[in-house]
């Protein structure tokens, strides 16, 4: 699997690693890819596969199958287009964010949350609203997800990446609603 692949191009064994790695329901293919709304940009499905890791985990063995493989790797949030940075290419495998969706701590006295890299805004103004809690973030994207606005928001106040301690968790701190 050393060798660089062609344009969409997905060999038996990298397919039977990857669903090893993420389970049936981590893998969409062609046809389901096709399905998707494709934000503001046609070119961020152009790739024919996806992977979709539930875990930081299973994000760190995608990505060091797709370093073995020679395989180009394209994260995805919400394709909202407001990060930009999500198109693809048919020989390119898209790592869609959509399953690490977990609201793991809210804390309503120190102000903070702890999400994994695919909470969406709008499950997380939800999730806080009820402790009188906003992310005081204004996208006009509820489907944005957080992961794609580290760097851009300053409320985002953390960020472990997988390869460092096998975490993607954001630290979110709260303005009063």
């Amino acid at each position: 699997m050393g060798a660089t692949l062609a344009r969409g191009d997905w060999p038996a064994e990298f397919l039977a690693s990857l669903l090893e790695i993420l389970g049936p329901h981590g893998v969409r293919g062609r046809e389901a890819i096709a399905a998707l709304d494709p934000g503001m940009h046609r070119a961020n499905l152009d790739a024919t596969l996806m992977a979709r890791p539930a875990s930081a985990t299973q994000a760190a063995r995608v990505l060091a199958l797709c370093a073995r493989a020679g395989v180009g790797v394209v994260p995805q949030g919400g394709r909202t287009g407001l990060a930009g940075g999500a198109q693809s290419g048919p020989d390119e495998l898209i790592v869609s964010l959509d399953r690490m969706n977990r609201i793991e701590q809210l804390d309503p006295l120190s102000r903070t949350a702890t999400v994994e890299a695919g909470v969406t805004l709008a499950r997380l103004e939800a999730a806080a609203a009820p402790h009188g809690l906003s992310a005081g973030i204004d996208l006009g994207a509820a489907k944005a997800r957080i992961r794609a606005m580290h760097g851009r928001k300053p409320e985002i106040l953390a960020w472990a990446e997988a390869y460092t301690n096998n975490s993607c968790k954001a630290v979110v701190k709260f303005d009063p609603a």
